[in-house]
């Protein structure tokens, strides 16, 4: 019945919502989860190089705006696999190999710019649909995300950008 009542109800809703769905949280309010995963790289003086395939860029696009951005992640110029192969000097990508080529890859890109972390982000369609592989390599080792994507065409890079990011954040939050 009180403005003090319904501020006071208000923090519990939010703490209650806040610990059921825990690191799923990555802000409040205007924070962007690119905001976030860039602000943690700059405060823990982390590089970080970027390699898209069949993304349409869309993590640099995001990303590469935002202040400070170029001082801390480094984008690959390659956007297909047999580009990024080529530069990094890979065997072949086939059909069976996906996993292990993308860890080849981010490893590879990790050392080639002698950063601190490397993403791979792999949109691969198929005739089963489309597969989002995230690769992350790190001093500690690979960590691979990967996820079937089943809705609408034009969602795709969207969800590789969102999926990109929050493998990221997460290294970070346990790796800080």
């Amino acid at each position: 019945n009180s403005p003090e009542k319904l501020k006071e109800k208000l923090q519990q809703l939010k703490a209650a919502v806040s610990q059921r769905l825990g690191d799923h949280i990555f802000g409040e309010e205007v924070d962007r989860l690119e905001t976030v995963v860039l602000r943690d790289l700059m405060k823990n003086r982390l590089r970080l190089s970027l390699a898209e395939c069949y993304t349409h860029g869309i993590l640099n696009n995001t990303i590469s705006p935002l202040s400070g951005a170029s001082k801390h992640i480094h984008l690959h110029p390659a956007h297909t696999w047999d580009a990024l192969a080529n530069a990094l000097k890979l065997e072949n990508l086939t059909s069976d190999n996906l996993s292990q080529w993308c860890r080849s890859a981010a490893n590879a890109l990790r050392n080639q710019e002698d950063s601190d972390l490397s993403l791979v982000v792999y949109n691969n369609v198929s005739q089963g649909g489309v597969q989002i592989l995230v690769t992350l390599a790190s001093p500690h080792g690979v960590s691979v995300t990967q996820r079937s994507f089943g809705g609408h065409p034009e969602n795709i890079d969207q969800w590789a950008l969102t999926l990109g990011l929050t493998h990221l954040r997460r290294w970070l939050m346990v790796h800080n």
